[in-house]
């Protein structure tokens, strides 16, 4: 499925995880792909699609790391410049998806909102008076969500580059199996905790 990013105020999104394959089941995903999916040593896709008038640049990397292991990267941002056509991210996760592997993928998707449609339950900027001869205002903040173990669920910057639109970099962990629907999914849980953070002006 091609996603809308700019539908979901999202303009970029990464996914990054360790998978547990053997050499030879990485030979196997090789064989599935066409040859010139393979580029030094690791399987490479890379695309533009086009959803309307916007365009975006997908890409997927499989790649061996000198411990045996294996690290699966996936990407979406909007794109420019000449369109790519080099292979889908879904014909590597569609190789992966027979073998039902689970993995705990280390995701970063930033947001961009417009200040006209959105407001943040924190109020930024804040004014700092008392320190008025170095800072005049605090224009960014981090925030986290913590378990009931303290560990970190996931962790978000909310900032407001010359006090306009609110920009949110939000990390996360998130368990799933390894298929052509994985980006849709992450794009889904980033775009659920973001609203805890950033409401549309209606709701404020």
């Amino acid at each position: 499925m091609d996603l809308d990013l700019t539908a979901h105020q999202v303009t970029n999104l990464e996914i990054v995880c360790d998978l547990p394959l053997s050499k030879e089941e990485f030979e196997q995903i090789k064989e599935v792909l066409p040859p010139d999916a393979l580029v030094e040593g690791r399987l490479l896709r890379h695309s533009d699609y086009n959803v309307g008038r916007r365009r975006y640049h997908e890409f997927a990397s499989l790649r061996p790391r000198p411990d045996g292991s294996f690290s699966l990267s996936l990407g979406i941002l909007r794109a420019s410049g000449r369109p790519i056509e080099e292979g889908r991210i879904a014909d590597l996760l569609e190789a992966l998806a027979p073998l039902e592997r689970k993995a705990r993928l280390g995701c970063l998707v930033e947001f961009t909102y417009l200040a006209r449609r959105w407001s943040s339950i924190i109020r930024l900027p804040l004014r700092l008076s008392e320190w008025s001869r170095a800072f005049d205002e605090v224009r960014g903040i981090r925030v986290v969500k913590l378990s009931p173990g303290k560990e970190l669920e996931y962790s978000a910057i909310l900032d407001r580059v010359e006090n306009r639109n609110y920009r949110v970099s939000l990390g996360f962990a998130y368990d799933s199996l390894i298929d052509p629907s994985v980006p849709q999914r992450v794009l889904q849980e980033a775009t659920r905790i973001s609203r805890l953070l950033i409401k549309p002006r209606s709701e404020v």
